[in-house]
């Protein structure tokens, strides 16, 4: 296929050693149970994962090719088995332990190691992928892929789509576009459905990103590739609210309000779907899209939680001063409770734990007790419990240590073990 960028490579873009830019870049040490967040299926962070989502069918083979750290654990939830292939180990070790991916590979897709996978997956999916790869082998990708799907699979790539003139552009361009992300091979809706078409009967690009994007890609556009369509002085007042969760909540069901308004009426060939984000589907077979019921997590936790993370085999959540979870057909609970309030500031803390409105235990820390059990057994078998966490103090890391940490933090909170109804 031709291509006036075909030339262009990591080299020519002032990324000399590819293996150390993709090192830890996206590795991220946070597990992506989606449905744990209130309403995360109209959260527009997660339009990518419920996109793939409901072309998925139960009981399926899927190879998550570029998984990074493992942002399609939603999948799990229809009994699907995870091959995840990426170049960065730290990615996919968090795919692995974090994120429930079955097998994780950090070989190259060309290597014959994966001959073993020849006409083995029902799905292969990618997200923010295509875009990395450099445009003279993207053909050879593709066939590569094709070689591994069943003769009937059916390929979801979301693919970062844009009609940049590499060549037009001078080395220091180049490089000041391609150092943010890696974004060495974007290129046009039009020219990768085209790409695609070459090897499967059926295509269909959809291209819903445009100017409608999440806060921190907001913000990241606007200080890394100076798009921003917004005032500084708006971009300065979201950078000042990036970490205050529920705002960030709030702005990103926003956005998903208002990606659905614009795929509702803009038409196609506008600068709001020809620069953004395509998802692609393509097969020999008819494309089948799914009607699931979106999966719910027995436990949500409030807005006051922040995202969960993993420390020495742990994963916990911080807290800020009150928060709350709600529990659906739990028969018991064991929570373990952790507070840095006394090695900080030399005082002692209480948290009081409510069970649908009623203390039912204060927890006491000091300097010799940091960490303390919780657990709560639904002796009434209700269906639906309200488990609330008040705190006395709280701190901010980022007075304590050299970070930009600015959260609230009370105590962070781990879930030990669970029983349901």
């Amino acid at each position: 296929m031709i291509n006036k960028n075909n030339n262009i490579t990591y080299e020519n873009c002032g990324i000399p050693n590819v293996d150390s830019f993709y090192k830890d870049k996206f590795a991220h040490n946070v597990s992506y149970d989606i449905e744990q967040n209130n309403l995360y299926e109209y959260n527009i962070l997660s339009l990518k994962q419920m996109y793939v989502y409901d072309y998925i069918k139960p009981n399926s083979t899927v190879l998550d090719f570029g998984c990074g750290s493992g942002v399609f654990k939603i999948l799990k939830k229809l009994n699907t088995y995870i091959v995840g292939i990426d170049m960065s180990i730290i990615a996919l070790e968090n795919a692995k332990t974090l994120n429930n991916y079955d097998e994780v590979y950090s070989l190259d897709i060309f290597d014959d190691f994966y001959d073993k996978f020849q006409n083995h997956f029902d799905y292969i999916i990618s997200s923010d992928v295509f875009g990395h790869i450099e445009f003279m082998h993207k053909d050879k990708v593709i066939q590569r892929l094709k070689q591994l799907l069943k003769k009937d699979g059916t390929m979801i790539h979301g693919i970062e789509t844009g009609d940049i003139k590499y060549n037009e552009l001078s080395i220091e361009d180049r490089t000041k576009f391609a150092i943010v992300d890696g974004h060495v091979g974007m290129e046009s809706e039009e020219t990768t459905t085209k790409r695609f078409q070459q090897y499967f009967q059926n295509v269909n690009t959809y291209t819903p990103y445009g100017i409608v994007n999440d806060l921190e890609e907001i913000i990241k556009q606007s200080q890394s590739y100076d798009v921003s369509y917004l005032d500084p002085k708006l971009i300065d007042y979201l950078k000042s609210k990036v970490k205050d969760k529920s705002f960030l909540d709030a702005f990103n069901i926003s956005q998903y309000c208002a990606h659905k308004a614009y795929e509702e009426t803009t038409p196609s060939n506008t600068f709001f779907n020809l620069y953004g984000f395509s998802f692609l589907v393509c097969s020999d077979k008819n494309i089948i899209k799914y009607s699931h019921d979106k999966p719910q997590s027995n436990i949500q936790f409030s807005t006051h939680f922040y995202q969960e993370e993993k420390l020495n085999d742990i994963l916990f959540r911080w807290s800020q001063p009150y928060s709350y979870i709600n529990l659906s057909h739990i028969k018991n609970i064991k929570l373990m409770l952790n507070s840095y309030i006394p090695a900080y500031t030399q005082k002692e803390q209480n948290i009081r734990i409510l069970i649908n409105g009623k203390i039912v235990k204060t927890l006491l820390f000091t300097n010799e007790i940091n960490s303390l059990e919780y657990t709560f057994v639904n002796e009434e078998k209700l269906s639906n419990i309200k488990i609330e966490f008040y705190a006395d103090s709280s701190f901010t890391p980022l007075l304590f240590e050299e970070n930009d940490d600015n959260r609230v933090l009370a105590f962070n909170l781990s879930i030990l073990a669970k029983e349901t109804l």
